[in-house]
């Protein structure tokens, strides 16, 4: 499994190859070059392949696929502190993601919002609802986990559609349900 320097690696690399071609295909599914933020790439056209249900790799024979950067950025200068996963998504369908590593549940730096007097976060739908806003907010990757874990400390949690609050109440509902067995212990010795 590729390490956080390998990613970066990959993903500097990704930013680097990008031509005409590539941002025209940006501008062309609705991603502001203007919007994005300074000093810090967070998206990029490149070329990859699915390697499983949540995981998929670079491949510069593969198919287009657009990638987003997951991890930590600089409040100084806006670059990236450190880079801990890749998400991609196909261009047609940006519904569907897939992660390098599966280290980030999480895309959005959340203690940006975190910090705030009264702390609300804005969740997107998708990577791709991420990036058109800017990188401002987060989507959840992984709905497997916790949102509890992944979204903790907000006053608020400001989702971008009824589809997107539904899905994340449902899981936390989920979540708080008791998952562990509650047995008697024999009544001999565990009596006392």
């Amino acid at each position: 499994m590729a390490d956080r320097d390998e990613i970066a690696a990959e993903f500097a690399a990704v930013v680097g190859a990008m031509g005409r071609a590539e941002f025209a295909l940006l501008e062309q599914i609705g991603v502001s070059l203007a919007e994005l933020p300074p000093g810090r790439s967070i998206v990029a056209v490149g070329r990859g392949r699915i390697d499983s249900a949540i995981l998929f790799a670079p491949d510069p024979e593969g198919e287009p696929l657009l990638m987003v950067a997951a991890g930590e950025h600089d409040r100084r200068d806006g670059g990236w502190l450190s880079i801990v996963d890749l998400v991609a998504w196909r261009p047609s369908a940006p519904q569907r993601w897939w992660r390098r590593t599966g280290a980030a549940g999480v895309l959005g730096d959340l203690d940006d919002a975190r910090f705030q007097p009264r702390p609300v976060l804005h969740l997107r739908a998708s990577p791709l609802a991420w990036v058109r806003a800017g990188g401002q907010g987060a989507t959840v990757l992984d709905w497997r986990a916790d949102p509890r874990d992944l979204l903790s400390g907000f006053a608020e949690i400001r989702c971008s559609s009824p589809a997107v609050a539904e899905r994340l109440a449902r899981r936390a509902a989920e979540c708080a349900r008791w998952a562990t067995a509650i047995t008697v212990a024999e009544a001999r010795r565990d009596a006392a």
